[in-house]
């Protein structure tokens, strides 16, 4: 038995002391995150926190789609009924069904979400016991209703821990959710998003998949602006035309302008052989719509296009990058006037940065 199957073999005794059972507690209240491993498995193998390579192959048999809206959502509906169905053997080691197995599985049981969500409530309590903004909604709802009524959910006394949340401090947070629930949901998802797009980015190669989990979440959130750069940005080595077209859509008309959708736009048309537009974007970015406010420093992944091609570089200053790119751009091609501006913006930038601190 490996240390992980030991080590939760022995929170579920420990739990079933408190008069819980501690196989559903960890069936119900453990099935997403367990999918979060196994599904960064699929997606980017070579991530340091993949599964042995062993278990990895054989949970991607089990995803042969492209990565679409589809494909992920019954991928994730079908795992969390084999996780609260399989036998505790295969989910203490995480070993895969066959596949003829798992395509017999449904992909969804609005049963099960009931019965798992005193579990998750029960879980959020015991891990996140100070930090509500971690905790499931309706674990927060549970809660409420345990301080106004002392309701268990079906739970002994001796297995709910003395309440750790003021209740101004959960009503706080029920009501914050009640108002931008599909804010907050779109955010912890273009999050986790990220988190798996990266590692495809920087292998290189990759770029479609990466932007294919961004699809992804822009079928569920279309208007998340942050989201349809970062679709744009993954697009950029495969189709500077596609990603210039999302990006140009993006630029505020007369108004400021975020250096991430400058920067990227400026990129792809330098990929395309556009200079002269990206050096006529950058400038009247730089002196008319950032001239005046303070600077400030954005960190962000780039594609670094001086070479020819995109490479994939983190920087915590995005303006600086613009002006780099600008500066080694106009010089290439000659364009005197815009060396001369790029270079002078370069000189003034150290001193800028330490003004503004």
């Amino acid at each position: 038995m490996t240390e992980r199957a030991t080590a939760i073999r022995g929170i579920i005794r420990i739990l079933g002391r408190y008069g819980i059972d501690g196989d559903s507690a960890f069936r119900y209240g453990f099935a997403y995150e367990s999918a979060l491993p196994v599904l960064r498995s699929i997606l980017t193998p070579d991530h340091k926190d993949s599964l042995p390579e062993q278990l990895a192959i054989r949970w991607q048999r089990t995803f042969d789609a492209h990565v679409t809206p589809n494909a992920l959502d019954m991928w994730v509906g079908r795992f969390l009924n084999w996780f609260r169905n399989a036998p505790m053997d295969q989910l203490l080691e995480l070993q895969a069904p066959d596949r003829e197995q798992w395509d017999k599985l449904p992909s969804f049981s609005p049963m099960d979400e009931d019965i798992a969500s005193p579990y998750i409530w029960l879980r959020d309590r015991y891990l996140f016991p100070t930090h509500p903004e971690a905790w499931n909604t309706a674990s927060l709802h549970h809660e409420y209703r345990y301080m106004e009524s002392g309701d268990l959910n079906g739970f002994s006394e001796r297995a709910i821990l003395p309440a750790t949340l003021e209740p101004n401090t959960l009503n706080a947070h029920i009501a914050r959710r009640a108002a931008h629930s599909k804010q907050d949901e779109a955010r912890r998802l273009y999050e986790n998003i990220y988190y798996y797009a990266i590692p495809l980015l920087k292998r290189g190669g990759d770029s479609d998949r990466a932007a294919e989990l961004f699809e992804f979440h822009l079928a569920q959130h279309p208007h998340d602006r942050q989201a349809r750069i970062a679709y744009a940005f993954c697009l950029i080595p495969l189709n500077p035309e596609n990603a210039e077209w999302q990006l140009s859509d993006m630029l505020n008309i007369g108004g400021r302008q975020d250096p991430l959708v400058v920067y990227d736009l400026c990129s792809c048309l330098v990929l395309q052989g556009s200079h002269r537009r990206a050096l006529q974007i950058a400038r009247h970015y730089w002196s008319e719509q950032r001239e005046h406010i303070p600077r400030r420093t954005v960190s962000a992944h780039l594609w670094d296009v001086n070479n020819g091609s995109p490479v994939l570089m983190e920087t915590d200053d995005v303006d600086a990058c613009l002006a780099a790119m600008c500066a080694r751009t106009s010089e290439r091609y000659r364009q005197e006037e815009d060396t001369l501006f790029w270079q002078g913006i370069l000189e003034e930038l150290p001193a800028q940065q330490s003004t503004d601190e």
